[in-house]
């Protein structure tokens, strides 16, 4: 056995505002909710999805797409590995000018 020299500790989500972290289906209701409004006021309205990890978001992206009937821009790093999955690769795009919702770190 070997002997531990460093124990880390996350702390993020030890506040009382964080016991009730809602569930992946309740967030995306809401993110689609919201971005179904956002496009609706008009033709020049976009969406920016700041992931912040590099992977994890595509149940949303996939979600997002069916609900909006759009494609998601990711980057075309992002598109490459994408498009190795069918289930993720109709959902998504490289080109930013065919869609108004964006998951790109750089556009």
């Amino acid at each position: 056995m070997k002997p531990i020299k460093s124990v880390y500790f996350d702390s993020t989500f030890c506040l009382k505002s964080t016991l009730k972290i809602p569930d992946r289906k309740i967030s995306r209701d809401l993110i689609v909710k919201f971005s179904q409004e956002w496009l609706l006021r008009g033709p020049k309205r976009k969406i920016f999805l700041y992931c912040a990890a590099k992977y994890g978001q595509e149940f949303l992206i996939c979600q997002l797409s069916e609900a909006l009937k759009t494609k998601i821009h990711v980057s075309k790093a992002k598109f490459r590995i994408y498009e190795k999955i069918p289930e993720i690769f109709d959902h998504v795009t490289h080109d930013s000018v065919e869609t108004r919702v964006h998951a790109c770190s750089y556009w």
